[in-house]
C-alpha cells in the first residue's frame, strides 16, 4: 500500500519547519535594529543575549524536528517499515510542538495528521490480511 498523502503532508510539515529555521536564522543574523531601539545599558545586553540564545535554541530544535520528519517520509516509502515511519511522526509531532514553545505547531499538526492516518491504515490492512479479504483490496485496480 503506497502512502503518499502521508507523505505529502509529512513534507509539508518538513517545509513548515523548515521555513521556521529560515525566519528565525534572519532574525538573529539580520538587521540590528533592536539595539537602536533600545537604550544603552548593561541589562539590555543581557536580555539581547539571551534573546539570541533562545532563538538559537529554536534553530536547532527546528532542523532536528525537519530531518527527523525527512527521516520518517523515506520510513513511509518502505512498506514494512511505515508503521514505524508513523510512530516516529507521532513522536516528532508532541516533542516539536512543546520544544518549540508553540511556535513549530503548524509542522506539528501536520506530522500528527501524517502519522495517525499512517497507523490507521496500517491497521486497516492488518485487520484485512487476518480476515482473509487482501484480494478484494486489489481486485479494483487493474493488473499489468
Amino acid at each position: 500500500m503506497k502512502f503518499t498523502g502521508e507523505m505529502a503532508v509529512s513534507m509539508t510539515g518538513v517545509v513548515l519547519f523548515g521555513l521556521l529555521l529560515v525566519g528565525l536564522f534572519g532574525n538573529v543574523y539580520g538587521d540590528s535594529e533592536i539595539e537602536t531601539i533600545l537604550p544603552a545599558g548593561e541589562s539590555i545586553n543581557q536580555i539581547i543575549h539571551w534573546l539570541g540564545n533562545s532563538v538559537l535554541y529554536l534553530i536547532v530544535i527546528s532542523f532536528i524536528c525537519g530531518l527527523a520528519g525527512f527521516v520518517a517520509v523515506i520510513l513511509l516509502r518502505e512498506q514494512d517499515k511505515a508503521e514505524t515511519g508513523g510512530r516516529l511522526l507521532i513522536i516528532i509531532a508532541i516533542v516539536s510542538s512543546l520544544s518549540t514553545l508553540g511556535l513549530g505547531i503548524f509542522g506539528s499538526v501536520a506530522y500528527l495528521l501524517a502519522g495517525i492516518r499512517t497507523l490507521m491504515r496500517q491497521q486497516s490492512l492488518q485487520t484485512m490480511k487476518e480476515k482473509g479479504d487482501i484480494d478484494h483490496v486489489y481486485d479494483s485496480f487493474p493488473r499489468v
